[in-house]
């Protein structure tokens, strides 16, 4: 047996489009590069797989009511090849 774990999808929606200087500085705060910025200046989530849901993007009362981050309920990541396989198995076996 090896190591391994799991989590379940973040999902980020910006509810309304952030743009210019404060599409600058959301990129800035996000430690692990979610969030980038289109040639028209307006923000949007790159890369939500990166998201480990620190929150540090909506704490910032700017942001706070224009970014939501939620967790897909039946969307697992497993980060093990072997254990992927059992854990899909198991998944599907179990719920019913």
């Amino acid at each position: 047996m090896s190591t391994a774990f799991y989590r379940l999808l973040p999902n980020i929606e910006l509810k309304q489009d952030i743009i210019g200087e404060d599409a600058v500085e959301l990129k800035k705060i996000c430690p692990l590069n979610v969030y980038d910025i289109e040639e028209s200046g307006k923000a949007f989530v790159k890369n939500a797989r990166n998201c480990t849901t620190c929150r540090e993007c909506i704490r910032n009362p700017k942001f706070k009511e224009n970014i939501e981050i939620q967790k897909i309920k039946d969307h697992y990541e497993c980060k093990e090849t072997y254990l992927k396989i059992i854990f899909f198995f198991l998944l599907t076996n179990i719920i019913i």
